[in-house]
């Protein structure tokens, strides 16, 4: 009998110091989540007030770049005036080209987009007068043999221009759009060049 309540005994003993090792081992995990936790708040917190610190610098930065250009801002609407002027004035001498010059920027346009394979040319209305018979033979004779090139029965309405396609793919060669392209390119410049003026 003693030597069952020793064995019981021991087993209790062994069942304590489990319980204990499991108790403390938990504690110590608790313990450093505990830690991890806080320095994970710690650093959001920092990067918070960091993030804040750098919106309002720029916030400041803003409204005085905003004071900085209502002061200019009567000298822009007249660069801006001047540049949709010129504009204007491009687009009307591109739609009053003459058939020799529609046909050599078709001809360039082919060569730049690198195209091969069967290509559809759809013309913008306003360039349709352009295609008689012989001048869209002179086209397709251009364009071989890396493309073939057919001719929409379709055009773009009230555009002057035209669109390369092939498949999926369009490359844009519209007056309307080339000329927004370089206005867009050409404003940022005026833009810059508008900043760094004392």
């Amino acid at each position: 009998m003693s030597d069952i309540t020793k064995l019981t005994d021991k087993i209790i003993q062994d069942a304590k110091k489990r319980q204990e090792h499991y108790l403390k081992d938990a504690s110590q995990k608790t313990e450093r989540r505990e830690e991890l936790r806080k320095k994970q708040l710690t650093k959001q917190k920092e990067e918070r007030l960091a993030a804040y610190e750098k919106e309002i610098r720029a916030e400041m930065s803003l409204e005085v770049s905003d004071l900085h250009i209502k002061s200019r801002a009567k000298v822009l609407a007249a660069k801006e005036a001047l540049l949709d002027e010129l504009f204007q004035e491009a687009l009307e001498s591109f739609e009053h080209m003459s058939e020799t010059e529609f046909t050599a920027f078709l001809e360039k346009s082919l060569k730049r987009s690198a195209l091969s394979g069967n290509v559809q040319l759809i013309l913008g209305e306003e360039s349709e007068k352009y295609a008689d018979k012989a001048t869209i033979e002179k086209w397709i004779t251009f364009a071989q043999p890396d493309i073939e090139l057919s001719v929409a029965k379709v055009a773009v309405p009230r555009r002057g221009g035209f669109l390369l396609k092939q498949d999926t793919i369009e490359y844009n060669f519209l007056f309307e759009s080339l000329l927004q392209n370089a206005e867009e390119e050409l404003s940022s410049q005026l833009l810059d060049l508008l900043f760094l003026e004392d």
